[in-house]
């Protein structure tokens, strides 16, 4: 089979019939999996469209193709957004390929009294369009063509802008997971907020505040985690319950 059936490219630039792949996209589709003029290839926008194409022109830098079919997906019916407390720089790239393969809508990066190093300082300027490449690097693994939309990072004094009428924060002194189902079966249609502290958790003034204005502690693992890896636990499970009630 060509790898065509089963790798995703990713076009910003889509005009009626026609696609040009960036620098970096064409390079693999040229050097890497090696398509040549008339080859198919898949592609997507990001926002749920599937394109069906035929390559016309290729070398390692530029890639054209034409358009033969497309097909709008649906996104799946449980929308999540992830407020994650920032780790460190690698940890953070990691989690966002994860997220974005896992199908995330939307993932908010939180600085919180225990986040380490500020390397995130000059956000737009230094880290925006690297964090977007890894987000697209899971999509496209993923072969689920929605990229979340990644927020500029936000102060815990600003949280409340984006807390929901139900929002869940993972929590080792919190209640088991399981106790929780019946509540997530029963939310209201819509987005899902989730909170995952930094490495070393929420301070506990920040902890204590979030349970005063009505997040609910969830303890989602019988043992410490990563920040990473709890953001992980956190989505897939509760998207998990999401999907079982479509």
């Amino acid at each position: 089979m060509h790898p065509s059936h089963q790798f995703l490219f990713f076009a910003s630039r889509i005009e009626a019939a026609a696609i040009e792949l960036d620098e970096e996209e064409s390079r693999h589709a040229a050097a890497v999996l090696r398509h040549a003029p008339g080859d198919p290839i898949r592609v997507t926008n990001g926002a749920g469209t599937l394109y069906e194409c035929r390559v016309d022109s290729i070398d390692r830098k530029h890639v054209t193709a034409t358009v033969l079919r497309y097909a709008k997906l649906r996104r799946h019916q449980c929308p999540l957004h992830l407020v994650v407390g920032l780790p460190e720089r690698v940890a953070f790239e990691n989690l966002l390929t994860d997220l974005a393969a896992l199908g995330v809508e939307r993932i908010t990066p939180l600085v919180s009294k225990h986040c380490q190093r500020p390397w995130w300082d000059r956000w737009e300027e230094k880290f925006a369009e690297r964090l977007r490449g890894k987000m697209i690097a899971g999509m496209k693994q993923s072969g689920y063509p929605f990229l979340p939309q990644l927020d500029s990072p936000l102060a815990f004094a600003d949280l409340s802008t984006v807390l929901a009428k139900r929002t869940y924060m993972a929590d080792p002194i919190g209640k088991p997971f399981s106790s929780f189902i019946d509540m997530i079966k029963g939310d209201a249609p819509g987005s899902s907020v989730c909170i995952v502290g930094p490495p070393g958790g929420l301070e506990s003034g920040e902890g204590g505040f979030l349970r005063m204005v009505g997040v609910v502690p969830i303890n989602i693992a019988p043992s410490r985690l990563t920040t990473e890896l709890a953001a992980v636990v956190m989505a897939s499970e509760i998207m998990g319950i999401r999907i079982q009630l479509q």
